[in-house]
């Protein structure tokens, strides 16, 4: 294997395991952070931007020494293109304007919210002696073969000018560059464990008694400290969570009473008479688990590493957005460090058992079935493969709506194919059972049977998920195929009465075979993008209609002969098995599997 396919290969492994961004180019930077460094993916997550590398830095490290302290930069480009290297060496002058004041002992405002640059400042803000003889050094990972000095003439005048910031914005610091190629980064597989750093939480708790697999601590911790952990991890705090963070959620509902609490806790500009007591977040809203690795309790305090919340994610980043986007200098600060949160703490090395809890914690909000397998690795695998041909899909709820609100430049550059919307993990396995021999239409359905441990495992079946294209149409036709049938119904008035949106799963299951047989053209047409807007005139809505007159399938026809019941004067089930067993006889489709190889 070559070696740039090597380092492909470990760094897709490192984000299916510790998923970072939304694909495996994004986990570039923090696979080397933690191979490197010797840091747990959790930590070397935190260090990483994830993909956002607009801001002129994918990743960082503070390496603190007795005398002198090294900070480390990294842009990771999973390229080999020399312009994509090049604009990552220029994309620097970005962040050499962030820290400049910073080792020029000034305290500006922090202006980029939530991400690795911010904790990078963070971390430079709280080590002033670290700053004072720092070394930084830079670095452009990339997968060029060509040799690094051919690069280096190549882009003689990008680094004349990299060489000409320096002297201007970091003059008092040593500061090294160096373009690292597949040569240069050292992809060897190597096995243990790196426990991820230690955090402080603030907690009055009692142990609950568990055999040895697992200990239980539940009491009351501080608001403030769980806002830290995620200005310390961002997202990666809620990685083995089952959903993102809803931002349509935010003026409605329990983010905004969230936010009305807090305001009336902590507002300066509320007087302190008018406002309410601290302890009224707690018995006003819900407390939030958290999984770590460890827990070490010491009277009022607990040492924790690797924290996960696996339930209490819209609380932590509301909170964390009310401070720092809502209120801002209007905080009253010590107010704020005493709002007290039930806290739960779980410490367990049972990946099952950690699963069940996240799962029973959040049965008691409104999340759906598929939000459980968010993170399975058959779905970060999928979303890598649909990635590749720009089609985003959405595991967890609320990505895509965060990520076209954090970045949508990005958006519109990586997932160009989904740009009226995402693929969503419940769409597809929908359209999967529907268009499938297997579960019966009845299952098909019920999105929230399908996620169960039998239906999931035959839905993303290898064989099911093998062609993308195939995917990528069949969600389409799902997403189409009722309003062609209304269409139909509107030119045949002895289709009155038939629900177009409850017999589309007939529909798609016996149109899908049809078209996989007759028509594979048109597989690969309507295969290529998400598509959300289906106007009458749309070429695919019309090509159904066509599909289904005498001329062709003749399912126009074919309904009311199969699934109207004349004695009773009422249609059957749109899901009777008889009913789609003769239709499909009728077409010589029965022996038809669209998955087939």
């Amino acid at each position: 294997m070559a070696k740039r396919d090597l380092i492909h290969a470990q760094v897709t492994e490192y984000y299916k395991n510790n998923p970072i961004g939304r694909s495996a180019d994004d986990a570039f930077a923090a696979w080397w952070i933690s191979k490197t460094f010797q840091l747990s993916p959790l930590d070397a997550n935190a260090r990483s931007e994830g993909g956002g590398g607009n801001m002129g830095m994918d990743g960082f490290h503070l390496e603190e020494g007795s005398k002198t302290s090294t900070l480390h930069i990294v842009r990771a480009m999973m390229s080999d293109s020399r312009n994509d290297i090049k604009a990552a060496l220029s994309g620097f002058e970005r962040v050499m304007k962030e820290i400049s004041p910073w080792l020029k002992g000034r305290t500006p405002d922090v202006t980029v919210e939530n991400n690795a640059l911010s904790r990078m400042v963070g971390a430079l803000r709280d080590n002033p002696k670290a700053v004072r003889n720092l070394k930084v050094n830079f670095y452009v990972l990339h997968l060029s073969e060509e040799p690094t000095e051919i690069l280096w003439n190549a882009f003689s005048t990008a680094k004349a000018k990299f060489d000409s910031l320096c002297r201007s914005l970091l003059g008092a610091h040593h500061v090294v560059l160096q373009l690292l190629g597949p040569s240069g980064i050292s992809p060897t597989l190597s096995g243990g464990h790196v426990p991820a750093e230690a955090q402080d939480l603030t907690f009055e708790t009692v142990q609950l008694p568990t055999d040895d697999s697992v200990d239980y601590f539940v009491g009351i911790g501080r608001l403030a400290d769980l806002v830290r952990l995620y200005e310390n991890y961002g997202d990666q705090l809620f990685s083995k969570n089952v959903r993102a963070f809803l931002y349509k959620s935010m003026e409605k509902g329990p983010a905004r009473y969230m936010r009305e609490t807090l305001r009336s806790i902590c507002d300066k500009r509320i007087a302190k008479g008018d406002r309410i007591p601290a302890h009224n977040f707690a018995i006003f809203h819900n407390g939030v688990t958290l999984y770590t690795l460890s827990a070490s309790v010491k009277k009022d305090k607990v040492e924790i590493r690797e924290p996960s919340i696996l339930n209490g994610c819209q609380t932590v980043k509301n909170a964390y957005l009310f401070k720092h986007n809502y209120l801002g200098d209007n905080i009253d600060e010590k107010t704020w460090e005493e709002i007290p949160v039930p806290l739960r703490i779980i410490v367990s090395s049972d990946e099952d058992l950690i699963r069940n809890v996240t799962v029973s914690n959040n049965r008691q909000s409104a999340i759906r079935a598929s939000a459980f397998r968010s993170n399975d690795p058959v779905q970060l695998d999928l979303g890598e493969r649909l990635r590749a041909m720009k089609v985003f899909y959405e595991r967890q709820e609320g990505s895509f709506d965060n990520m076209r609100k954090s970045d949508g430049v990005r958006l519109t550059q990586d997932y160009e194919n989904s740009l009226e919307g995402p693929l969503t993990m419940e769409e597809l396995a929908q359209a999967v059972a529907t268009a499938g021999v297997q579960p019966a239409l009845s299952v098909a359905t019920k999105i929230s049977d399908l996620f169960e441990d039998a239906q999931y495992k035959r839905v993303f079946s290898t064989s099911h998920i093998h062609h993308l294209e195939l995917l990528v149409f069949l969600r389409n036709l799902m997403k189409v195929v009722s309003l062609a049938l209304r269409d139909i119904r509107e030119e045949s008035a002895r289709l009155e009465g038939m629900s177009s949106s409850s017999f589309r799963f007939p529909a798609v299951r016996i149109l899908a075979r049809y078209i996989y047989r007759h028509e594979p053209n048109l597989i690969h047409e309507y295969g290529q993008s998400v598509i959300n807007r289906f106007p009458p005139n749309h070429q695919l809505r019309t090509e159904l209609k066509r599909i289904m007159r005498h001329t062709a399938t003749g399912l126009q026809q074919m309904l009311v002969d199969v699934w109207y019941d004349p004695e009773k004067k009422a249609w059957r089930s749109p899901t009777d098995k008889d009913s789609i067993d003769s239709a499909l006889r009728k077409l010589r489709l029965s022996d038809v599997d669209v998955f087939s190889k």
